[in-house]
């Protein structure tokens, strides 16, 4: 009995780990997107997402924006099996070279980064294919209705100038002092801390000098031996805290204390100014930026009408 009953144990537990890895995700007209595609979308496409500044969404948010992404391919693929579109071995060869350049990597680095998430070069190939083939069908049915004038680019020009400036177009020189704390210290403690380090605000709102207050009482040691100086930079580079700080600041002014995961960091905003790139940026580089825009929106208006077509049914993603 002891055998039957392990045996049964065995089974049940491979049949639930089959209907967990088979589980329908969504279903797109008569096809269906498995959990499995949707882990394998992921595993895949990680190693194309542009290295930068921007906080990497919580595995919900990624399950979901993926799933999005590939019911609108599913709708892709099956309007682009209706025409006679193909993707040429140059053309994939081209698409893997940029993606190389644009992360900066070998194509071995990507190959690793492939094999550790179980992903093979040649099921990242076939993906990037698929993409290729739905660009295609895009341009064809969307691209074409996109056409930009001399006057639009000026229009657009005159548009971005009476927009209030984005923080990637503010730029600001800051001095800093921070006051370490303890990793293990409580809330009660920190808190202390905290209203301590108010004092120096307060002193240096009363006028007493900055750089010898970050001389008296700063314990960052690369901080210390710099005077305190941050330099110049956007806000957009700032962590998050602090640059909702700084937006805020006037020249001059120093901020509260700002409870970071690092210390307590007091900030004092030297210089600000207004980085106007639109007047510096040539035609082909606004024209540039213009066609993006309205391509983005002509083709989430493409997407738009496939999906008001299609049955499509979202079944939420564990």
């Amino acid at each position: 009995m002891k055998v039957i009953s392990v045996i049964f144990l065995i089974l049940f537990s491979m049949v639930a780990q089959a209907k967990t890895i088979d589980r329908i995700v969504a279903v797109v007209n008569n096809e269906a997107i498995t959990e499995y595609e949707l882990d394998r979308a992921i595993s895949v496409r990680r190693p194309q997402m542009p290295r930068d500044n921007n906080p990497e969404p919580n595995l919900k948010q990624l399950h979901l924006k993926i799933l999005n992404d590939l019911i609108n391919e599913k709708l892709l693929e099956q309007e682009a099996d209706k025409t006679d579109i193909e993707v040429t071995d140059d053309e994939l060869a081209r698409a893997v070279a940029n993606i190389l350049q644009k992360n900066k990597i070998a194509i071995e680095n990507l190959q690793a980064s492939l094999a550790a998430q179980g992903v093979s070069f040649e099921e990242y190939k076939i993906q990037l294919k698929r993409q290729i083939l739905q660009a295609k069908l895009i341009q064809q049915n969307a691209g074409s209705q996109v056409q930009i004038t001399d006057q639009d680019v000026q229009k657009y020009r005159t548009s971005l100038k009476k927009v209030k400036p984005l923080d990637q177009n503010i730029s600001v020189h800051l001095a800093v002092l921070i006051k370490q704390v303890d990793p293990d210290a409580s809330s009660n403690d920190i808190r202390e801390e905290v209203r301590k380090t108010r004092k120096i605000t307060d002193k240096a709102r009363r006028g007493e000098d900055f750089a010898t207050l970050i001389r008296e009482y700063s314990e960052d040691p690369k901080v210390k031996e710099e005077g305190g100086d941050w330099g110049t930079m956007l806000i957009s580079s700032l962590p998050g805290p602090i640059a909702s700080y700084v937006r805020k600041m006037k020249i001059g002014s120093v901020s509260d204390p700002i409870l970071m995961p690092d210390g307590i960091y007091i900030v004092k905003l030297l210089e600000k100014s207004v980085v106007d790139e639109t007047g510096q940026q040539d035609e082909a580089t606004l024209r540039q930026q213009l066609y993006n825009e309205r391509m983005e929106q002509a083709v989430n208006g493409y997407l738009m009408k496939l999906r008001r077509k299609a049955f499509v049914d979202i079944r939420e993603p564990v």
